[in-house]
C-alpha cells in the first residue's frame, strides 16, 4: 500500500510470486512499492513493514546472510538513487492488517498487481 503523508491511500497492489518464503515474500513487496513510489513521482519514502528482519538488513543493522535474500536486497539498494530519502519503519503486525490481508490473498494466487 502507498499512503500520502496524511495517511490518505493512494494505492494498493499484490502479486502471486509462487513458492517462497515470507522474507522473500517481503522484499518482493518492498520491491513493487519502490517501484509505484517512483513512477508516482515521490522522492521522500518512509517504508514501514512488520518484517524486522528486512527493515533491520535495508537499515544495514543485519547483514544479509542468505543467498536467496542477497540480490533481492540489492536490487531495493539499487532503487536507493531514484528518492531524496528513503527511511525504514518497523511496526508491530497489528498496524500492518490490510497489507498482511493483501499478502494473504496474493499467496493463494488470487492476487494480481491493481
Amino acid at each position: 500500500m502507498l499512503l500520502e503523508p496524511s495517511g490518505v491511500e493512494i494505492e494498493r497492489g499484490q502479486q502471486y510470486l509462487g513458492e517462497t518464503t515470507n522474507n522473500e515474500a517481503e522484499y518482493e513487496a518492498l520491491l513493487l512499492a519502490l517501484r509505484a513510489a517512483y513512477r508516482l513521482q515521490a522522492t521522500h519514502v518512509t517504508v514501514r513493514m512488520d518484517s524486522q528482519l528486512v527493515i533491520k538488513q535495508m537499515r544495514g543493522e543485519y547483514r544479509v546472510r542468505n543467498a536467496r535474500l542477497k540480490p533481492l536486497h540489492d536490487n531495493v539498494r539499487r532503487a536507493f538513487p531514484y528518492f531524496v530519502q528513503i527511511r525504514f519503519e518497523h511496526v508491530p503486525r497489528e498496524q500492518n492488517a490490510v497489507a498482511d490481508g493483501l499478502a494473504g490473498t496474493a499467496a493463494k494466487g488470487r492476487g494480481s498487481v491493481n
